[in-house]
């Protein structure tokens, strides 16, 4: 049986700890024959800030056009989540809070 694996870098500088962190995690998880893991970055991607529309609540997806859709859909479709994030000034970078404010559309959603 095949785990998929995705593996999020929000880190907004290239190559920083947390993503060689990641991708030490990577390396290791890869060595599984069971191990099938996909890697993104999130500074790769257009993804806009939550709005707090609370459309998400009402319509159960989020109606902001971005390309946080398409990731949303591999959070879903992996087994196992490895998520990689900085600290600055004693929270996560804004890239991952971005991330981590739009995945609230899965809290309102019945099939999760």
């Amino acid at each position: 049986m095949i785990v998929k694996i995705l593996c999020i870098s929000s880190s907004p500088r290239r190559h920083g700890n947390s993503e060689t962190l990641l991708d030490w995690f990577i390396e290791a998880a890869s060595k599984h024959e069971s191990a099938e893991c996909e890697k993104i970055v999130l500074s790769d991607y257009d993804i806009n800030p939550c709005r707090g529309c609370n459309a998400c609540e009402k319509k159960g997806k989020c109606l902001i056009s971005d390309d946080f859709i398409g990731i949303i859909d591999k959070v879903l479709a992996a087994d196992i989540v490895v998520f990689a994030a900085p600290i600055y000034c004693v929270g996560v970078c804004a890239q991952a809070k971005a991330f981590i404010d739009r995945v609230q559309v899965l809290r309102s959603r019945k099939d999760v």
